[in-house]
């Protein structure tokens, strides 16, 4: 129905943005640039945690509480008693074989079918459109025969999957990449809930063999039954290391701006662009100014604010 109900102009607009899109993804280049952002971004951040693990042993406890009061809805108690954890990086060492075979599998499924797990991709295009089913649609509407076993509707599928193999290619590297370090980030995850578990039972007075059991059995129900918070965490930072995350307030509002066709056929790319510029300036002394995202961090206290804190740091400590 939906594909019946498109208008013949927006068929050939589709058709055409994804041609164009396509052809400028079909450079070499272009892809080996985009394995080597991802995976550079996703080495530069090892040390930023270390740093972050110093913020969270070294501040005191006054200084890491959030700024936000119980009954704010952006108040966190669970982020403001984390800490950022020295040995974040074993377990990243520790669960790498584990990450980059989820890392595989989604990339390996995205490129038999073209279709990535995660709606948020570098190819900015409403509704993924799918260039054989524009140009049979075009087809239709001429009352042309592209019955599934027709040479016409073969023309069409093998064109359409030849126009479609750059876009499908950058889809299969950032499923990759995004099974990667979802993976990854949801065992560190895990692993400094644990510890935040262990600490708390400690202050509490337990014992130091009963306060290691409440942390392995915290550690036990999470992979179990993993809980939202630390699913969604994990994705955000997955999307955040392909710079596929959505863009903060001010970008967000003229992002539509940028799905004219015309505008879009002179700017292709937004989101991207707009996600590695804003990752990079988290990381100047302008990040208190420009930054909503760091802002936010910082106001919630515990291990966000270390890590927004890491960042400025080491940002520009390299500057």
């Amino acid at each position: 129905n939906k594909l019946m109900e498109k208008s013949i102009f927006s068929s050939v607009k589709d058709v055409w943005l994804s041609t164009w899109i396509n052809g400028l993804l079909s450079a070499v280049p272009t892809h080996f640039k985009n394995i080597m952002g991802n995976t550079l971004f996703g080495a530069y951040q090892t040390p930023e945690r270390l740093i972050g693990a110093v913020f969270s042993k070294a501040l005191p406890k006054g200084f890491r509480k959030s700024i936000y009061k119980e009954g704010d809805l952006r108040y966190d108690p669970v982020i403001e008693k984390q800490m950022v954890e020295f040995d974040e990086f074993l377990t990243d060492v520790y669960s790498l074989k584990e990450s980059l075979l989820e890392g595989f599998s989604l990339a390996g499924r995205t490129w038999k079918t073209g279709n990535p797990s995660d709606p948020r991709t570098k190819i900015e295009l409403k509704n993924n459109p799918d260039i054989s089913e524009d140009l049979k649609n075009i087809a239709n509407r001429f009352n042309l025969d592209v019955a599934d076993d027709r040479f016409l509707a073969k023309a069409i599928d093998l064109y359409g999957y030849a126009v479609q193999i750059p876009g499908r290619a950058l889809l299969t590297q950032d499923e990759f990449f995004k099974g990667t370090f979802y993976r990854m980030a949801f065992n560190r995850l895990a692993m400094r809930r644990g510890k935040s578990v262990y600490r708390q039972a400690i202050d509490g007075g337990k014992a130091e063999n009963d306060a290691v059991a409440l942390a392995e059995q915290e550690l036990k129900d999470i992979y179990e039954n993993p809980p939202d918070d630390i699913t969604e965490a994990a994705m955000e930072e997955a999307r955040v290391n392909t710079f596929t995350n959505d863009l903060p307030p001010a970008l967000a509002a003229i992002e539509p701006m940028f799905q004219h066709p015309i505008i879009k056929t002179i700017v292709p790319f937004f989101r991207t662009p707009s996600n590695i510029a804003m990752a990079v300036l988290e990381r100047t002394p302008l990040a208190p100014v420009v930054s909503s995202k760091w802002r936010a961090d910082f106001a919630a206290g515990g291990a966000k604010r270390d890590l927004a804190l890491a960042k400025l740091t080491m940002g520009t400590s390299l500057l």
